[in-house]
């Protein structure tokens, strides 16, 4: 609510592998678009999709590329004064990283190449699973906050709500092979 675009969003592909699925067919990407809260404050919202079928070290690749873009972009508009200080700008990574949070190992080295955002929904819920992959077995959507990047202290996210949710058609019919995550955010 009340958060006017800056009029530019950005973006990078991210290289792909070759795999036995049609999946390597398509490009996967990472977007970013910087939003104004209110005077002071902003917020870099970043949305994301990694290769679904693949190696496991194509994927830690592709989530290396993503977090050094991050890196850099948030270097960037820092250095360019393009907000008024660090600390009020807040960092949001969102979307399919086909990697399950519910295995440690997995998960322990995305969030390391992803240059350690918190996992807002695993923060929220403890040990409480909820999955938003249709076989309901694995969970590969987040939504991730950064209290930091490289030697940038930044404005901290916190969670209200975070939960799963299927998003139906007018029809009953379910949008997507995967259940969406919704958050209400509180940012201070």
């Amino acid at each position: 609510c009340e958060i006017k675009n800056s009029n530019g969003v950005i973006h990078t592909i991210l290289e792909k592998e070759i795999s036995g699925t049609n999946d390597f067919l398509a490009n996967k990407s990472v977007a970013g678009a910087l939003f104004k809260i209110n005077e002071k404050n902003k917020i870099f919202l970043f949305t994301s999709h990694v290769q679904a079928a693949g190696t496991s070290e194509h994927k830690l690749f592709q989530l290396e590329q993503i977090g050094n873009f991050i890196e850099k972009s948030v270097q960037k508009i820092i250095e360019e004064k393009i907000v008024e200080s660090q600390e009020n700008l807040s960092v949001i990574l969102a979307g399919d990283f086909n990697s399950d949070a519910y295995s440690a190992d997995r998960f322990s080295s995305m969030i390391s190449a992803l240059k350690y955002p918190r996992d807002l929904h695993k923060e929220f819920h403890g040990t409480n699973q909820e999955y938003t992959f249709r076989n309901r077995t694995r969970r590969y959507d987040y939504i991730f906050s950064y209290d930091k990047i490289g030697d940038f202290e930044l404005k901290k996210v916190n969670v209200n709500s975070i939960g799963v949710m299927d998003i139906k058609t007018e029809n009953n019919v379910s949008i997507s092979d995967h259940l969406a995550i919704k958050a209400n955010l509180l940012i201070n």
